[in-house]
């Protein structure tokens, strides 16, 4: 899985999009380069976050996790019950990782998501199987959300930056 880690991350201009539309978080080092960000879309009571990357350099500080918590509170502040992410089931900086952050695989997605999400969360499986990923390599993973994280205030401005 060495591909993996060397694989392209989303163009910072996608990002600056992502967070112009409110839709993603990015932390910012003091210098003012992007250190990670995470892209996620709310649709009725789930959030989904679509993609969490950290710059190597600043692996292993808690960044990733940072990120997930600041997601997580945005979304409940306005009505998500759950995260959702899909991931590599045994890739270590992935669905282990997440585990370790509260995250729990779906047994089926279809059965366990509403009705409006349902297809969306089709639509990523097909999608990567187009994209020639093994469906079985993949897992959805989900993590409640409580009403104590839309409490959370931002540290900065409107919150898009990580410290």
């Amino acid at each position: 899985m060495a591909w993996l880690a060397d694989a392209a991350v989303t163009p910072p201009d996608i990002v600056g999009r992502y967070v112009m539309a409110g839709s993603a978080l990015v932390a910012v080092s003091p210098p003012g380069d992007i250190a990670g960000f995470a892209y996620y879309q709310v649709a009725d009571d789930t959030c989904y976050l679509a993609e969490l990357s950290v710059v190597p350099a600043f692996a292993g500080r808690r960044l990733g996790a940072k990120l997930i918590d600041r997601v997580a509170a945005r979304a409940a502040r306005v009505g998500a019950a759950r995260m959702v992410l899909r991931t590599f089931r045994d890739v270590p900086w992935n669905a282990p990782y997440y585990a370790r952050l509260g995250f729990q695989p779906v047994p089926s997605a279809a059965e366990n998501m509403p009705p409006f999400t349902r297809p969306p969360l089709d639509d990523i499986v097909s999608s990567e199987a187009a994209g020639g990923l093994d469906p079985g390599s993949r897992v959805f993973m989900e993590r409640p959300l409580t009403s104590r994280m839309g409490r959370e205030q931002p540290q900065h401005g409107n919150g898009d930056h990580v410290r």
